[in-house]
């Protein structure tokens, strides 16, 4: 049996003892499939959510800078208190990021319970409550946000919104030192009422259809906070601004020796 090496040798060519290892191991490389375990998605400690939103991108009229308008619808019960926005850069762009806490008036029990059918047998009711209550324990161990505190019973919430380009960050910075027209701000207005043409403060609360009544100051502050119109509204300009156009200066008026001795000059 005759290998490469004594045939390369025989006619006159130097081959080095390892290249018939070395092509096998090459050809064995390319009929090789390598795989590889699908990355698992980070572990997250907060409840993704998304809210209606509008972004608008337009122009400042004084600089021609671009600039973006966010408007957040959200949650009746929500909390100025309760929000922390930023913005964060990611692979893909830039977002603004809004971290909540879930309102507790939406797991206040009274209100569940109140509104479960007639037609709903005790035992299940029963049932549905504590079966209720331990989702909303569980909620509470997985969504922690960044909270530290041990007894915080709050479920915490992230929602991010992308931008169109790469923002100034108004979030680090003193409001003296920020772009004229760039801000956020939390609205909170009541619904207008059609038929009485007025704005309505509050829900209508008496003893008919099942309607809740307000008996003390939580309750009543529950009710207030739900029919309110909620609202987060951010301005951002973009990173890369347009600079202040540069004034000429304007040429200084000559006077009558100066124009003579300047035709004086070109004779």
């Amino acid at each position: 049996m005759i290998d490469a090496d004594h045939t390369a040798t025989a006619a006159g060519l130097k081959v080095p003892a390892a290249t018939t290892t070395i092509n096998s191991l090459a050809s064995r490389l390319k009929t090789t499939k390598i795989t590889t375990k699908p990355r698992r998605p980070m572990p997250t400690t907060f409840l993704q959510i998304s809210h209606p939103s509008i972004v608008t991108r337009y122009q400042d009229a004084h600089r021609r800078n671009w600039m973006v308008n966010v408007e957040v619808h959200l949650s009746s019960c929500s909390v100025q208190e309760d929000i922390e926005a930023s913005l964060e850069l990611r692979s893909d762009g830039h977002y603004l990021v809004l971290k909540e806490k879930m309102s507790l008036d939406f797991s206040y029990p009274d209100f569940f319970e109140r509104f479960l059918p007639d037609e709903m047998g005790h035992k299940d009711k029963a049932s549905l409550t504590l079966a209720r209550q331990d989702a909303m324990m569980q909620m509470i161990d997985t969504y922690k946000g960044d909270s530290e505190e041990a007894e915080d019973d709050n479920i915490y919430m992230i929602s991010s919104y992308k931008l169109p380009f790469i923002c100034d960050d108004i979030f680090q910075m003193p409001e003296e030192d920020r772009y004229p027209g760039t801000m956020y701000e939390f609205y909170s207005w009541s619904i207008f009422d059609a038929e009485t043409e007025d704005f309505d403060e509050t829900i209508d609360i008496d003893d008919n259809d099942n309607n809740y009544i307000a008996t003390n100051g939580q309750d009543r502050q529950i009710i207030d906070s739900v029919d309110k119109m909620k609202c987060f509204v951010v301005r951002l300009v973009s990173k890369e601004k347009n600079k202040e156009k540069s004034v000429k200066a304007t040429p200084k008026k000559r006077g009558a020796n100066q124009l003579v001795a300047r035709r004086a000059r070109r004779i």
